[in-house]
């Protein structure tokens, strides 16, 4: 079984190794089941979005320059 309590661990060494800025809001915390769910679904989605290429630019969608 899964320790939602390792969550935030999870995503601050993940921010931390990967030099990316990360940030979460949830406005209702009161069940970490579907919360936990819904921090790595929409985490998922944000880096799939952040990986695909631009059809534009030809280029990942990074205000840096770098992925």
């Amino acid at each position: 079984e899964f320790d939602v309590e390792l969550v935030p661990e999870f995503f601050q060494a993940f921010s931390a190794n990967s030099g990316m800025t990360l940030h979460f809001n949830s406005p209702y915390w009161n069940n970490l089941h579907h919360i936990t769910e819904a921090l790595f679904k929409a985490f998922a989605r944000a880096l799939d979005s952040a990986c695909t290429l631009d059809s534009r630019s030809g280029d990942v969608p990074s205000t840096k320059g770098t992925l």
